[in-house]
């Protein structure tokens, strides 16, 4: 009896563990956060597509700061950006924690917007 409930603990375990995994379509939608850094204000959009592809659009106090583009991963929870202006092989990473309606890096937010 003790095995039985032993493996259905086990079983549960493990059901809620990959049934808290996020998927690619979870994840796919706009993001946006504004923060603050080095004395100057920055709102950044990041929109991430079901293809795998993504755009970051960075605002610097109001003006276009910067643009990027290239390809995203999911590796469970985290979101990985990888910019194709690089010159490296899948250009250069940066990582986000998803956390089912935002992305976290460094201490910022980045909340999904609704469609």
């Amino acid at each position: 009896m003790k095995k039985v409930l032993l493996v259905a603990l086990v079983f549960l375990l493990i059901v809620s563990i990959v049934g808290c995994s996020a998927s690619e379509k979870d994840v796919a939608g706009r993001y946006v956060g504004s923060y603050s850094y080095g004395g100057s204000s920055y709102r950044t959009v990041i929109s991430l597509e079901e293809s795998g592809s993504y755009m970051k659009t960075v605002m610097k106090d109001g003006a276009l700061h910067s643009i990027e583009e290239g390809d995203w991963e999911l590796d469970g929870n985290e979101v990985i950006l990888y910019d194709s202006s690089a010159s490296t092989h899948h250009g250069m990473a940066t990582k986000y924690e998803f956390g089912g309606d935002a992305l976290e890096n460094n201490g910022n937010e980045f909340v999904k917007e609704e469609d």
